[in-house]
């Protein structure tokens, strides 16, 4: 088993446990906002292709999140989980299982439009399925991001907490399809855009 495997089982673990309210001092907060994207750009890192990216975990802001998310942003297209698209590591609200995706953002803003991508105009790896995931696989509440990550995924694969053993390489494959998706469009990308710096953001 893998690092990201072991912490990804420690982070379910804590997230069960996790108090009520939600705090930077809790177990899970530590291990989803900090140790899990420190490991996925250590991965990244040796895979030889972190250039251009950042890296970005979540458990909510004010409430626990009950689909918390580790995002890999390549960062000529966006710094942030509510602008163009990127690569995640997504929880599921059961926490017993993890879908990695490729997924445009859900988000809409007033005077911007988030460029996004066609699922239909992208080729889905081996092993992955191509385009929304399917309702309540993700969110069995239908309440939070749940799903809007569900109907926003581009391609994506699902893997049970016993069963994340080709986890790892899957990630470096994926992210290497997103940075050749980056290139294709890189052109067409918006310039200029109304955010500030996103302070959660690991580079």
């Amino acid at each position: 088993m893998g690092k990201l495997t072991q912490d990804i089982v420690k982070f379910l673990e804590a997230y069960k446990s996790k108090g009520h309210k939600i705090s930077s001092e809790q177990a899970a907060f530590q291990l989803g906002v900090y140790e899990l994207p420190q490991e996925v750009k250590s991965l990244c890192g040796v895979d030889s292709i972190s250039g251009d990216l950042a890296f970005e975990g979540s458990v909510g802001k004010g409430s626990w999140s009950r689909t918390p998310w580790v995002a890999i942003y390549d960062t000529r297209v966006t710094e942030r989980a509510s602008d163009g698209f990127y690569v995640a590591l997504i929880f599921a609200e059961s926490l017993d299982r993890v879908f990695l995706v490729l997924t445009n953002t859900s988000s809409s803003h007033i005077n911007y439009k988030p460029y996004k991508i066609d699922a239909a105009n992208v080729t889905a790896l081996n092993s992955f399925s191509r385009g929304a995931i399917p309702k309540g696989l993700l969110s069995q509440s239908g309440r939070g991001s749940g799903p809007s990550f569900e109907q926003s995924t581009i391609q994506w694969r699902e893997y049970a907490v016993g069963e994340m053993e080709s986890l790892e390489k899957d990630l470096g494959s994926l992210v290497r399809c997103y940075k050749l998706l980056v290139d294709q469009h890189l052109q067409s990308l918006p310039r200029e855009k109304p955010f500030k710096p996103n302070p959660f953001l690991l580079r």
